[in-house]
């Protein structure tokens, strides 16, 4: 036992080795949850989500169609590079758009997930000249995740439409190009 240590010598039989220390199922568990703690933070998504966000989402209709773009997307399977979601307030967009995002960091995809109001702000903030992270840094780190999820599109437009605009094209320009390459 590690007494909560997290390491233990190993043993083969009744031998152990005193030479040499490893993760005990305690530790290797504790360095899971943190790896996926890491993971859920670099992508920019809580981890307090349901299991599946997906197979939550209640399908209708209305919405079976996208419903099935959305799994389609998130297992992997789409036929397609981008998936745009429109619609009014509280049709389920930020819950399928999470719910693709959960599914890909399941799978060991690398995911960023951005509220556009406020990777506007990031920016913004960026252009400013003692900041230390700049809008190329972004946008790097935007082309070489597996996917970008786009949230709330059109509510950062405020009395400067023109260079959210730019920032849009330039973001979806970056992912496309680093698609192709």
């Amino acid at each position: 036992a590690c007494n909560d240590a997290g390491w233990v010598h190993p043993r083969d039989g009744d031998n152990i080795d005193w030479t040499r220390v490893v993760p005990c199922k305690c530790g290797q568990q504790a360095q899971e949850v943190e790896a996926r703690h890491q993971q859920y933070d670099r992508a920019g998504m809580r981890e307090d989500d349901p299991v599946d966000l997906l197979d939550t989402f209640k399908v209708n209709d209305a919405n079976r169609r996208v419903y099935a773009a959305a799994l389609a997307m998130a297992d992997g399977f789409a036929p397609f590079l981008f998936l745009t979601l429109s619609g009014g307030i509280g049709n389920g967009k930020t819950h399928l758009a999470r719910g693709i995002a959960q599914r890909f960091l399941t799978r060991g995809k690398s995911v960023r997930y951005c509220y556009v109001p406020e990777l506007m702000g990031r920016l913004r903030r960026g252009m400013a000249s003692d900041a230390q992270i700049k809008p190329d840094d972004i946008l790097a780190e935007l082309a070489r995740v597996d996917l970008v999820v786009l949230d709330d599109v059109g509510a950062q437009y405020d009395s400067d439409r023109g260079w959210a605009w730019a920032q849009m094209e330039a973001i979806i320009g970056s992912r496309y190009d680093a698609i192709l390459r």
